[in-house]
């Protein structure tokens, strides 16, 4: 009878709307089950299409599932629905989830895109803000408008939006999450644990609390073994590809920390393969792993993934400063990079502050930043290799022995070339060339998936200067060629190659080298003022002004660079200009001759 059908459908809208309280993937697909079987009774009920449109929103939302079937279930409500009738707010939550999940998807210009974004969101907060206005107490409306606010950029307000949804006996276990999440960005990972674990209790594996907290341990590189196991047996099954892009990605993480590259990379690649989530926090951490891998070109590619849709420019991202950190210390600007990298909390940003000093030779505070990630983290390979590499450098003789006893058995004993790089680098910095070379040499030796160098760029730069100090011009060329393949960008690179040009004999091909560097302040060092100086002063095309500006250069520079190096270049200019600067006098008044063959090379087996 129809009063039979229309208690089913009563019944089975009903079933639909307890299945969504966890906004469980398993939940959600049994509020759609229950759905259908009511269109199936009745084909023409506007509610139940209404009830389809916020369950398959939240679900497009929180797991990346179809779309579509939001706007076939609008496009059946028609005006069927008026704005106080039933199923009215389920209409605005459905839209509001569906829209929200869309941001940042289209394809086509990024500016179009992100224009089109920035009116979507604004659409959808005014909406929301409409029916907070009538019903606050609605926590999935209050949870959507803290989601609407992340998207637009504003972290502190979505964080008390989000805060406030999940507070009290019906708070929403997904702002939970959510929140969860955050604490994880700003690098407070116990704090968020423990929210995630009590998601987890209220609902047992929640899908988006496992991979919330997995990935939270697999990148501070702690209790990376069980975020893998977690991954690997909770979530291996079909959650919707937003769930699956966050496990792939928190895989790759955790494969990474304990130096299973080959298996990191494979779950890099499943990460953005399907419909992967357009969330800030997300291709942050792709950009991340890149970086870590030193591919820089596909770090600033997922960078470039990055937006916000809001009216105003949007707060500091502790995840996306993470990255732009990296790219600055990637491009040879420590001091910058440690400023930003400063300014956030975690295992990672520590990290990239310990290469910074090292980069900037504070080893000592380089040292203190590492013990500090190793309290957090006590089996970080990388905050290792760092820490001995700081000690070699910065300790007293018999600690600086110990220190490379230790570096040598990390090298041996990690698959990365890292640990080779740091030796190499360490050996160098307290004046033991010989054996530095051979490190280096061997951090580029055999590079592989299995066996990654993330700095061969550094390595190569390295290794050429020592070239260059042997007068080997082509070999110290050829490095700098290879380094520049792997990070363009890299101005201690960049600023070598102009000095292997210039002792080439072309002083204004060097000048070119020089200008980009000199155009970024804070990539200026003493011994790139020589080296424009020098150029300055041979090259036949510059002016008197220009003569007289590498002048200046050398006086300012005299006691930051060796004494014969700067009266070198000062008798290239006037042979009477090292007296007159206190410097010593020596005999060469013409630039380093230019070299058509390399210096002949001993023979050396492998150590």
């Amino acid at each position: 009878t129809e009063k039979q059908k229309s208690e089913a459908v009563a019944r089975l809208q009903k079933e639909s709307k307890q299945a969504i309280g966890a906004g469980d993937f398993a939940g959600l697909e049994a509020s759609l089950k229950s759905l259908s079987d009511a269109l199936e009774k009745d084909s023409s009920n506007v509610l139940t299409f209404a009830y389809v449109a916020e369950t398959a929103g939240l679900e497009a939302l929180l797991y990346g599932t179809d779309r579509d079937r939001v706007d076939k279930a609008f496009k059946a409500v028609g005006k069927d629905i008026g704005p106080d009738d039933p199923g009215a707010r389920e209409l605005v939550i459905g839209k509001a989830a569906v829209e929200l999940s869309r941001l940042g998807a289209a394809e086509g210009d990024a500016g179009a895109v992100a224009a089109a974004g920035k009116s979507t969101l604004a659409e959808v907060m005014k909406s929301l803000d409409e029916y907070l206005a009538k019903h606050p107490t609605d926590k999935w409306a209050l949870w959507l408008k803290g989601r609407g606010q992340l998207a637009g950029g504003e972290r502190k307000a979505a964080r008390a939006t989000l805060k406030a949804a999940a507070d009290g006996d019906d708070g929403l276990i997904v702002a939970m999450i959510d929140h969860a999440d955050l604490l994880v960005d700003e690098g407070a990972l116990d704090e968020a644990i423990k929210l995630f674990d009590k998601a987890t209790a209220a609902s047992k594996d929640h899908p988006l609390a496992v991979a919330g907290r997995s990935l939270g341990r697999a990148e501070a590189s702690v209790e990376v073994n069980d975020a893998i196991d977690e991954l690997s047996v909770k979530l291996d099954k079909n959650l919707g590809p937003r769930v699956g892009s966050y496990r792939n990605l928190a895989l790759s993480l955790a494969n990474s920390g304990i130096e299973d590259y080959p298996k990191a990379m494979e779950s890099l690649r499943k990460a953005t393969a399907l419909k992967p989530p357009n969330e800030a926090r997300f291709w942050a951490r792709i950009a991340w792993v890149y970086y870590t891998t030193g591919n820089l070109a596909d770090t600033a590619k997922a960078r470039a993934k990055i937006a916000w849709y809001g009216k105003t420019k949007a707060e500091d991202d502790p995840t996306v400063m993470l990255v732009d950190a990296a790219l600055l210390l990637a491009s040879g600007l420590p001091e910058k990079a440690l400023d930003l990298a400063s300014k956030i909390e975690g295992v990672r940003p520590r990290l990239l502050r310990v290469n910074a000093l090292l980069d900037l030779g504070k080893a000592k505070e380089a040292l203190g930043e590492a013990e500090e990630v190793l309290k957090m983290a006590p089996e970080n390979v990388e905050a290792q290799i760092l820490r001995e590499q700081a000690r070699m450098i910065n300790g007293p003789e018999k600690e600086r022995a110990e220190a490379s006893a230790e570096l040598e058995k990390l090298a041996r004993r990690s698959k990365s070339k890292l640990g080779r790089h740091a030796f190499g680098v360490a050996l160098l910095a307290t004046g033991n060339v010989k054996d530095a070379q051979v490190q280096l040499e061997q951090a580029i030796a055999q590079i592989n998936e299995n066996a990654p160098n993330p700095v061969a760029y550094r390595t190569r730069t390295a290794l050429a200067e020592l070239l260059l100090a042997a007068n080997d011009i082509p070999g110290a060329g050829k490095q700098l060629d290879e380094a520049l393949a792997a990070n363009s960008g890299y101005f201690p690179t960049l600023g070598l190659q102009a000095k292997v040009v210039l002792r080439n004999g072309d002083p204004d091909r060097a000048l070119d080298l020089l200008t980009p560097i000199f155009n970024e302040a804070a990539a200026i060092t003493p011994s790139l003022q020589l080296t424009l100086a020098e150029a300055l002063i041979v090259s036949k095309k510059t002016s008197a002004k220009q003569k007289a500006q590498a002048k200046d250069i050398l006086i300012e520079i005299k006691d930051k660079q060796p004494a014969a190096e700067v009266s070198r270049v000062a008798a290239l200019l006037d042979p009477k200009l090292p007296k007159e600067m206190g410097l010593p006098e020596g005999t060469e008044e013409a630039p380093a001759p230019k070299l058509e063959k390399p210096a002949p090379k001993k023979k050396r087996g492998r150590r």
